[in-house]
Formats: structure tokens, C-alpha cells, sequence
């Protein structure tokens, strides 16, 4: 097997042009005024009744209206008043370009939300367990 460690400074030019042209294949396109985004979320379902219904998926449309050598400015089609937002066009979390990316990333938040509140359970079980321990130890003791 041959060292494909460049060794020339022919080497080291190809091996620059090749980085750079894949870069280029893999870097997203930057956002441009009028181009539309979206955001999914879990949204509760409220038919006015106080026992809990569900939840639905609540899709919003982000239209770009100002573009940043970093990024983007959206405003929400479905609700004007809501505020703007930022995104990053190269790695945004918050929007994406399609809504099946959408989906993709609701899933990934919500995978991690899990962990975070599993960790959570965690602590609040074990702290528990300690508290009932003193209690039951102080009462024996009085």
C-alpha cells in the first residue's frame, strides 16, 4: 500500500485543490432574499377540554428577507408579529431548507431533549432516595 502522505509542494497543492473543491460540494448554498425555510415542533392539541389531547406537528414557513456574509434574517409567514429571527445559512439548527430536513432535526432535538430529562429522572430519583433515608433516620432517632 502506497503512503499517501504528500511529501512535495506539488503534493500539497493538489491535495489543496482537491479540500477546496470538496468543501465547495459540501458547503451549503447561501440563503437569498424570498427563499422560504422551514420549522417544525411538537405543538399540544387544545379542543378546549383540560384532559391532555396529544400533540401535532405545527409546521411554520420562514421567508428570507436580509442576507449577512454569515447568515440570514427570516420572518415568519404564518405569523407576521413574531419577532425575526438570525440563522446561520452554513449549519443553521433553527430553520432548514426543506421540511424533510425540518423533521430531521425535530427528531434530533427531541432525541437529545430525552437524554437530557433520563439525566434528569436520574438525579431527582437518587436524590429522593436520599432524602427518604434522612427522614427515616431522623424520625428514628427522635
Amino acid at each position: 500500500m502506497a503512503d499517501a502522505t504528500p511529501k512535495t509542494p506539488e503534493d500539497f497543492a493538489a491535495l489543496a485543490l482537491v479540500n477546496a473543491e470538496t468543501m465547495r460540494k459540501h458547503t451549503p448554498k447561501p440563503a437569498a432574499v424570498g427563499d422560504i425555510w422551514h420549522r417544525v415542533e411538537g405543538a399540544w392539541i387544545d379542543g378546549g377540554s383540560e384532559m391532555y389531547e396529544g400533540v401535532k406537528l405545527e409546521w411554520t414557513r420562514w421567508r428570507c428577507v436580509k442576507t449577512t456574509p454569515r447568515g440570514a434574517w427570516f420572518s415568519c409567514m404564518e405569523w407576521p408579529h413574531k419577532r425575526q429571527r438570525f440563522a446561520l445559512t452554513s449549519g443553521a439548527k433553527a430553520l432548514s431548507r426543506t421540511q424533510r430536513e425540518a423533521l430531521k432535526r425535530l427528531v434530533a432535538r427531541k432525541v437529545r431533549q430525552l437524554r437530557i430529562l433520563e439525566g434528569q429522572k436520574t438525579e431527582a430519583e437518587d436524590t429522593l432516595e436520599i432524602a427518604r433515608a434522612a427522614l427515616s433516620a431522623m424520625e428514628a432517632a427522635s
